[in-house]
């Protein structure tokens, strides 16, 4: 099978901006922890006493927006679709970021569904890799969303599958059959 590299192909390019670290500005927001060997029991406010699933501040519904998600470097394997469902907005997104080293990687064990499922608006990914599906890498379903310096490979059916409107890609390695 041939696998084709993109990186930040125009295709998939919707605007090409200044990259600056984000920094969530409302006096509310709280920086979360996510660490493979953590637990969702915790309540993820530091790094001793991080959540071990990405998605726990949604399914927990804890989230709002301007938070943040620090995850820590590890691998995250998943047996269904890492989904994010709550949305930022404008001007405050909720922030999942991997550490600036890289090691952050989301790992679906071949499974045929895509590895992480955005659904929300509003929302900046930053430093994460995915691998190992043979469905989508990212399925970007929610609007206004970014992603920054993400790798993503390993057999997919689509590196970064898009529906929704107004997304940006900056920095990232798309490898896949087909990037849309």
């Amino acid at each position: 099978t041939a696998k084709a590299w993109v990186v930040l192909g125009a295709a998939i390019c919707v605007a090409v901006l200044p990259i600056a670290e984000f920094t969530a500005a409302v006096s509310n927001a709280t920086e979360y922890y996510v660490v493979p060997t953590g637990n969702d029991g915790n309540d993820g406010l530091s790094p001793a006493t991080a959540w071990a699933s990405i998605q726990h501040g949604y399914t927990a519904a804890v989230l709002v927006p301007g938070d943040t998600v620090q995850i820590l470097a590890g691998t995250y394997s998943t047996t269904g679709s890492i989904t994010l469902s709550l949305s930022g907005t404008a001007t405050d997104p909720i922030v999942y970021r991997g550490p600036d080293s890289g090691g952050a990687v989301v790992d679906a064990g071949g499974g045929g569904f895509a590895a992480l499922e955005l659904t929300a608006n509003h929302l900046w990914i930053e430093n994460l890799e995915v691998t190992n599906t043979s469905g989508e890498g990212v399925r970007l379903d929610g609007d206004s969303c970014v992603l920054v310096s993400c790798y993503t490979r390993g057999g997919m059916s689509d590196a970064v599958f898009v529906t929704g409107a107004d997304n940006t890609l900056h920095h990232c390695v798309l490898q896949g059959p087909s990037t849309y």
